[in-house]
């Protein structure tokens, strides 16, 4: 069907330019609406207007549209001389899926190209696609063939693939909305789409944006690498990937950040390596390490520390990685003090699960393990794990340096003399085990947290958990400590 406009007669005493009055226009709108054609008629031969006040919602040409009366269309968009107005009656038509309203819009003087071509896509009318790509639609401005595709709009296909094929000249810009579409569903996960749109011909290895995301370089990826990272292992098999033609270690990298093991070991079993970096280290195990600390935050939503439950999915992954070989050897300072600081996020128990892991697969090297024991902190963070720790082979890493003077009293942390200054520590020594710490930090205006870090700060020995309540109760309590003479 031919997208022609029509020149509306010159012979018509219809006055457009007139605004009619708020009754006239109800009046108007109400034949319209009714459908008195004639009565209709015989008010443009009377050179009334047709131009109803702003207020009005709708305009006689849309109220034509809407009820789908043909011949007044037909009439009313003979008479219209606003070319806005014809525009937005033939939005209210494409929206309606009215072709036939549609085509008579076009013939009498409507903008084909003021109607974005998602908008006509989105109708699912193949007849009204067709149409508007005759009408040279614009086909690449505002991507309408992602638009439509990631809607699941499936009517757009056909016509796509043979506008696509008619117009070689804009191959490039329209395949590059059916790739930004296929990146988009193997980021979902949707198999269906993914096998369209392969089916359309789009390039799971091109790289570009993903959807209707912006312009950005330093964002691109594949759909390949989509699919990696959001751990859909179906629609890369789907991919028929090659050892030979894909990079399987970057995609490896892509899968250790996702929330399944199943496309590690995928990737693997095709021959995947994990250690890829020029240290001998492995990215992907440097990954899943470093995605132990963020994993457990979806789930722990109560106070305390992560358990191995709520890090289950990370300790897969580093076990499976470590078993086909994977070295953990830390690029800088900064690797190592992450994955310390995520271990002392949770319980001792989840240190010991990785420590078996590492163990039995020889993920480290010695100087690794002395690294990652360094600090007092984690040693003491491991102290209740002792029995595990022998039975690891790590009892003399976990026990640390020997102090100053060993076999002799071991050196204490020096005490800040504005610390000194502040506190009377005998004071706070009676005061620690006459009354709660909840009582006694607000005489020093200060949280019983805080409280409690001065006093272990000063060395002051503080009641243990329970103490008030077994006082209260009658309960035998222990001696309790001395002070520590300061040396």
């Amino acid at each position: 069907m031919s997208a022609t406009k029509y020149s509306s007669p010159t012979g018509s005493n219809a006055s457009t330019s007139q605004v009619l009055t708020i009754e006239e226009g109800k009046e108007l709108v109400r034949l319209c609406r009714t459908g008195r054609l004639y009565e209709v008629d015989a008010w443009i031969a009377a050179g009334k207007s047709l131009c109803v006040p702003s207020e009005f919602k709708k305009t006689p040409l849309q109220v034509a549209v809407d009820i789908g009366f043909h011949s007044l269309i037909r009439l009313l968009a003979r008479h219209e001389r606003d070319v806005a107005n014809l525009n937005r009656s033939l939005s209210d038509a494409v929206a309606i899926r009215s072709l036939d309203a549609v085509a008579l819009l076009l013939e009498h003087g409507a903008d084909l190209k003021s109607i974005p071509l998602a908008d006509v896509l989105l109708s699912w009318d193949p007849k009204l696609i067709q149409l508007f790509l005759d009408g040279e639609a614009e086909v690449i401005e505002g991507l309408p063939f992602t638009v439509a595709f990631c809607a699941k709009i499936r009517t757009a296909l056909r016509p796509f693939m043979n506008f696509k094929q008619s117009h070689s000249k804009l191959g490039t810009g329209l395949q590059d909305q059916l790739e930004r579409a296929l990146r988009h569903f193997s980021r979902e996960g949707d198999l269906k789409w993914v096998s369209l749109l392969l089916w359309a011909g789009a390039d799971p290895r091109s790289i570009g944006p993903s959807g209707m995301d912006e312009h950005d370089p330093e964002s691109y990826v594949s759909a390949l690498e989509q699919a990696a990272a959001s751990s859909h292992v179906e629609i890369l098999k789907k991919f028929k990937l090659d050892r030979d033609r894909d990079d399987l270690s970057r995609l490896l990298c892509e899968a250790s950040f996702g929330q399944s093991s199943s496309v590690l070991v995928y990737l693997l079993e095709l021959g995947a390596r994990p250690n890829d970096r020029a240290n001998g280290g492995s990215t992907p195990l440097s990954r899943c390490l470093h995605f132990v600390h963020f994993e457990g935050i979806g789930i722990h939503i109560f106070p305390g520390k992560r358990t191995v439950y709520s890090v289950s999915t990370s300790l897969e992954k580093i076990r499976i990685l470590a078993e086909h070989g994977a070295f953990w050897n830390p690029d800088d300072v900064y690797e190592m003090n992450s994955l310390r600081r995520t271990l002392l996020e949770c319980e001792p128990e989840v240190s010991i699960a990785l420590f078996k892991i590492f163990v039995s697969n020889a993920v480290c090297s010695q100087n690794t393990w002395k690294s990652l024991f360094s600090s007092v902190r984690f040693r003491q963070h491991l102290e209740k794990e002792s029995w595990w720790l022998t039975r690891l082979k790590l009892r003399g890493l976990a026990a640390g340096p020997p102090t100053k003077g060993q076999g002799g009293t071991a050196s204490s942390p020096r005490i800040s003399r504005r610390l000194l200054a502040h506190y009377d520590r005998e004071q706070l020594y009676r005061q620690v085990w006459e009354q709660p710490m909840q009582k006694l930090a607000k005489e020093y205006g200060v949280s019983d947290v805080a409280l409690s870090k001065t006093c272990r700060k000063l060395r002051v020995p503080v009641p243990g958990r329970g103490f008030w309540a077994k006082k209260q109760a009658g309960v035998p309590l222990p001696k309790r400590p001395q002070l520590p003479i300061l040396g």
